[in-house]
């Protein structure tokens, strides 16, 4: 029987001119792909101050949420293993605070997180090989009128290399 991984995020969503504020994944299930700004609450966090931490750290930018998290999950089986993710997310529309441009964080330079750094990536590049569940998630709602809201299982997940 597979051992399965519970993971919670926190992620952002900003689509400007038909590009989505998207990182680069460093570590897996999601390395070298393109994901969503975010990540788990620290001790004492509210959603939205893990927000605002995760985006800061992994993208530079300070930002603003403006809806209240849409919830969603997926479930992820790398190719040939045995343990499968159960990744939650909670997904906010943010706007980025104005007259600021991306600062790249003490941890980013660190390499102390996940993200290899920020790019604004068009919609219509991403795909389920280039881009993590969370991601192909975002883009169906955005595409689709009606999104499924069962959770999506993604098996024989490919893990990019490094």
């Amino acid at each position: 029987m597979a051992k399965l991984i519970k993971h919670f995020g926190v992620y952002g969503l900003c689509v400007k001119e038909g590009r989505l504020l998207c990182i680069g994944k460093t570590r897996r299930p999601y390395r070298g792909r393109y994901d969503l700004p975010g990540g788990g609450q620290e001790s004492g966090e509210s959603l939205v101050q893990t927000l605002k931490r995760e985006l800061l750290e992994e993208t530079g930018y300070k930002v603003k949420p403006l809806s209240q998290p849409s919830i969603a999950d997926v479930f992820v089986q790398e190719l040939g293993k045995e343990t499968i993710l159960y990744h939650q997310f909670a997904l906010y529309d943010i706007e980025l605070l104005p007259d600021q441009g991306a600062v790249a964080s003490l941890a980013l330079l660190e390499g102390k997180n996940d993200s290899s750094g920020a790019s604004w990536v068009p919609l219509d590049d991403l795909t389920e090989a280039n881009a993590s569940p969370l991601i192909l998630w975002v883009k169906a709602s955005l595409t689709q009128p009606a999104i499924p809201f069962e959770a999506i299982h993604y098996q024989n997940w490919q893990v990019k290399q490094p």
